[in-house]
């Protein structure tokens, strides 16, 4: 399975309701390509921790208000000891042929501090579904305490967005370090 095909298999799609997070390993293999597991990579390579939320399609701990409803916006009523960043806005814009503004807001919905907040975007052809781009929007602030939010925004331009491709956004964080 390709790494992003894996990623947006465990990501799940744009505006699904995030549960809780999941350790993701992203290594590059010697051919440059991208590889996401759950398990390290083979020794010597170099790799990266995502903490990626688990996706379900509803959950009996989350309320939605019919606004919330419409716009995608999750909000949590339970508390938990982590960090957990959930998608609560999400706007894209076309801007032209081939460019599209995406803007929106995250949320610290957990019990601790979330360092290096970025929301993953990532565009799948349309027709034939194959993976075409794949980014990492900053988020700012990038370090959000429990019950705070922040914002991403930016312009985007790529041959991906003719037509109508099938459009992921996934929060992503760093725990920040125990004191």
């Amino acid at each position: 399975m390709c790494g992003v095909c894996l990623l947006a298999a465990l990501a799940g799609s744009y505006g699904a309701e995030p549960a809780q997070a999941q350790r993701i390993t992203r290594w590059f293999d010697e051919k440059g390509i991208v590889h996401f597991s759950t398990s390290p990579p083979p020794p010597g390579v170099k790799y990266e921790m995502l903490n990626l939320p688990v996706v379900s399609t509803e959950s009996s701990k989350s309320k939605k208000s019919p606004e919330q409803a419409k716009s995608g916006a999750v909000e949590s009523t339970t508390s938990q000891e982590d960090a957990r960043i959930v998608l609560k806005e999400k706007d894209s814009e076309t801007v032209g042929p081939s460019s599209r503004e995406f803007r929106g807001t995250v949320k610290n919905v957990g019990g601790e501090r979330a360092r290096d907040v970025s929301v993953v975007l990532s565009v799948f052809e349309d027709g034939q579904g194959n993976d075409c781009l794949q980014n990492d929007l900053r988020v700012k602030p990038s370090s959000l305490k429990p019950g705070e939010t922040g914002t991403y925004s930016v312009v985007l331009e790529s041959p991906c967005f003719f037509g109508r491709p099938r459009i992921q956004i996934t929060p992503r964080w760093e725990e920040a370090a125990a004191r």
